[in-house]
């Protein structure tokens, strides 16, 4: 396994030299995150696995294509920060807009609709995660799917403009109103999900908090430690809750059920605890390995195209009532024999490099690179991340860079670039209306 380990060596060195060469001093940079966050799902899982533990009741890797996985995580890596660095040095016309006041009214109006989603789900018996196993998933309405969601737009917008007004100055400020809406909104953000067994679901109000926090307050690398370690001990909690509710499952509870969760749990859940940690932060890893062997042992052929898939979903389904789904991880997860044939919930996160590979071999991996850089390069380039909407994109980039390597590329390419054009125009339509002042506040 020399071989195997230098190009994760590799890896890290060119994410070391593009983070040296980035001369910004905020340490939320795109290029930045992207190394961030490709330590984090791809390099350290990638030697715990291969040189520590290749096997759990998680995942089983097949030795004989780390080499060839290896190689895709470095083209990978090396074609993002060529690109990347690349569209940095291209003149493009930048867009400046600051919110205003009106942009609360549109974050309560944007919070009371997804918390009516919320209930809908509740009541119909699609609430918690787990319930993705009965049912009812199957009879909530697509508005409903959209509108759930709603409230982390919500967040966003109401952060940005509040970080803005008080200057970074969060908790020591006298702008009374603004703070206790704040205040009210992260408890429901961040208190569904965990309610529902949603790791990320918590960690990304979290981080996208930690990133305007960073931004304002010039906090450097060091100082963020502590609230990393803040955010690994929340992962760690919603895994246990998720684990326990898994439990409470098997036993016929009801996972629902707030006291049954500390009932149900017991010391055994902690034996799968790590190993259940190691295997969500190196799906990526574990799933690209499943894939490349599938497609060189067993001839594997695509029954879809991810980057046809990617460019269709840009169409509104309005304009295309036959739209296809998007979501291709029950598709998948059957082809590599990692869901049963009956199975029509579940489905596995590819990952963009796996559903790169899986598309067009290696040059599937450049493709689906070279996007993954032009997206975010371009949208990056054309905004100023001092303003609002600057802001609002890096925050919408945080989230589509985080999910992006865990999920799947039609989808985490559509909410990001979608996203960012629908909450642009809903910005621009709010800010072109005389501001409308909540309560008269003092500076």
């Amino acid at each position: 396994m020399i071989i195997e380990n230098l190009l994760l060596v590799c890896s890290i060195l060119i994410l070391f030299i593009a983070y040296k060469l980035d001369k910004n001093n905020f340490i939320f940079t795109p290029i930045k995150l992207f190394t961030f966050v490709s330590l984090l799902y791809l390099i350290l899982p990638g030697f715990y696995l291969i040189n520590i533990k290749p096997e759990s009741i998680f995942w089983s890797l097949n030795k004989n294509f780390i080499l060839l996985e290896n190689i895709s995580i470095l083209i990978f890596i090396t074609i993002f920060v060529f690109i990347f660095k690349t569209i940095e040095i291209i003149k493009i016309p930048t867009y400046r807009k600051n919110f205003n006041s009106n942009i609360i009214l549109v974050s309560i109006f944007l919070l009371i609709l997804s918390v009516y989603a919320k209930i809908y789900m509740y009541q119909s018996g699609a609430f918690f995660l787990e319930d993705k196993y009965n049912d009812a998933i199957n009879n909530i309405p697509r508005l409903i799917t959209f509108l759930n969601n709603l409230h982390l737009w919500g967040f966003m917008l109401l952060f940005i403009y509040y970080f803005r007004i008080t200057k970074g100055k969060v908790f020591k400020n006298k702008f009374y109103t603004y703070k206790y809406l704040a205040f009210i909104y992260l408890i429901i953000t961040i208190m569904v999900p965990m309610l529902q067994g949603r790791r990320f679901g918590v960690i990304f109000p979290i981080l996208m908090l930690l990133g305007l926090y960073s931004f304002y307050n010039k906090m450097q690398l060091f100082k963020l430690s502590k609230y990393a370690i803040l955010i690994l001990i929340v992962f760690i909690l919603i895994t246990m809750l998720r684990l326990t509710q898994s439990v409470m499952l098997s036993k016929g509870m009801d996972s629902g059920d707030i006291l049954g969760v500390f009932t149900a749990f017991d010391t055994s859940i902690l034996s799968i605890l790590f190993d259940g940690i190691i295997g969500r932060l190196g799906n990526v890893y574990i799933v690209l390995n499943r894939i490349i062997e599938y497609k060189v042992t067993h001839g594997l052929e695509p029954v879809f195209n991810s980057f046809s898939l990617a460019f269709q979903g840009l169409i509104p389904a309005f304009i295309w009532p036959d739209k296809p789904d998007l979501s291709i991880g029950n598709i998948l997860g059957k082809e590599l024999n990692l869901i049963n044939v009956e199975n029509v919930l579940t489905g596995i996160n590819a990952g963009w490099i796996g559903e790169g590979y899986y598309n067009n071999n290696i040059l599937g991996v450049v493709l689906a690179s070279s996007l993954y850089a032009v997206t975010i390069g371009i949208m990056y380039k054309i905004i100023d991340k001092n303003y609002d909407t600057g802001k609002l994109i890096f925050l919408m980039y945080f989230i589509f860079l985080f999910s992006g390597y865990q999920m799947e590329l039609a989808m985490t390419f559509n909410n990001f670039l979608k996203g960012s054009i629908i909450q642009i125009l809903i910005v621009i339509t709010v800010t072109s209306i005389p501001a409308i002042k909540l309560k008269k506040v003092k500076k």
